[in-house]
């Protein structure tokens, strides 16, 4: 898990910390790894997979008296990109759904505390909510491309398990 605090903004400041936090699938935490992410003041946690990778895979933190826990599976279901030409317009599809991409935006802003958005391997349907935050936020084009860019290489040992554990 990563935060989106402190990503510099064109008037000189940065992102809050605290806010935000992006991860894979809270879904085999050990005790300490389940109590680091209670001490970051979680108060929501966002699911961005199916209902399907959800019920095979359930957020741990789901069941946490202190955390609203909100299910947010895309509308119509989501297309992952297989190659690299294909990500430009699986994230412009994914972004421009209002039907998915407003609802999970006011549940952000809804949270009273910091919010855990996740999707399966934290980069992808992760990646295009932490894109549109940050884009709200003012944050320049190339600090988000980095943001992005950065999941991969924190992201690139869980990708390389899902793609051999799923490779079509």
């Amino acid at each position: 898990a990563w935060d989106l605090g402190g990503i510099p903004l064109p008037d000189g400041g940065y992102t809050a910390y605290g806010r935000f936090i992006r991860s894979e699938a809270p879904t085999a935490l050990t005790g300490d790894e389940r109590q680091a992410l209670l001490g970051l003041g979680i108060t929501t946690a966002v699911d961005l997979r199916s209902g399907h990778e959800a019920e095979a895979g359930p957020n741990v933190l789901a069941d946490q008296p202190d955390i609203a826990y909100h299910l947010c599976p895309q509308k119509g279901g989501w297309a992952m990109p297989h190659r690299e030409d294909e990500v430009p317009a699986t994230y412009l599809h994914s972004a421009s759904g209002q039907d998915w991409v407003l609802p999970v935006l006011q549940v952000f802003a809804a949270a009273p505390g910091a919010v855990l958005f996740h999707c399966a391997a934290g980069k992808d349907r992760t990646g295009v909510f932490a894109a549109l935050l940050l884009l709200i936020a003012g944050v320049g084009e190339a600090d988000i491309i980095a943001d992005y860019e950065v999941s991969y290489i924190y992201r690139k040992e869980v990708i390389d398990r899902k793609h051999a554990e799923h490779p079509k």
